[in-house]
């Protein structure tokens, strides 16, 4: 394991336990090594947050492409998945505390929101694709795209999950599958 993957892993480790406010100091004593041993391989800990968030999403991206080309999942399963896709990495991420982000680093929230509201284009044509082979209504996907956005803000812009006891997914994949639900075409 790289030295910056292991730096990686304690950051969630640490925003795990201790959220956004964790400092390097504590990072530095959790991983064993100096703080100055910690800023040579990292400038900021606004920079190693931005890292890690550009790195969970390339993760998610490169999923994106598996999924939609999965054959033994039918158009909704695909669309599902990818909205819903998760970050595979070795610890997770605490979504329940990730609207610290926006109150104690509002520039990194908007990286987040940026990512979020970013690639669209798998999700647009199997959408198409499935308003095609009238699996689901005729609607404006556009409109699909930021009712889901909503939810993912909605999920991680304030303390719902802490105060409902959900998980980021759990929450996720339900508000998703009462979209889809709606949307399905119903046979007679």
């Amino acid at each position: 394991m790289s030295i910056k993957t292991k730096i990686f892993t304690a950051t969630l480790e640490e925003f795990d336990e201790n959220g956004i406010r964790f400092t390097m100091d504590d990072l530095a004593n959790r991983m064993g090594i100096s703080k100055r041993t910690l800023y040579e391989h990292i400038s900021s800990k606004e920079e190693l947050i931005a890292e890690i968030i550009d790195s969970v999403f390339a993760d998610i991206k490169d999923k994106h492409s598996a999924i939609a080309n999965d054959q033994e999942l039918d158009l909704i399963e695909k669309i599902k998945k990818i909205v819903c896709l998760m970050p595979q990495n070795s610890i997770g991420i605490n979504y329940k505390k990730v609207y610290e982000i926006k109150k104690y680093y509002p520039k990194l929230f908007t990286k987040i929101d940026g990512h979020l509201s970013g690639e669209w284009g798998i999700v647009f044509d199997l959408l198409q694709i499935a308003i095609e082979q009238k699996v689901i209504r005729s609607v404006n996907v556009n409109l699909i795209r930021q009712i889901i956005l909503g939810i993912y803000r909605s999920l991680i812009d304030d303390e719902f999950l802490m105060v409902n006891n959900m998980t980021y997914v759990e929450a996720l994949e339900e508000a998703i599958d009462i979209i889809l639900s709606s949307l399905e075409v119903k046979e007679a």
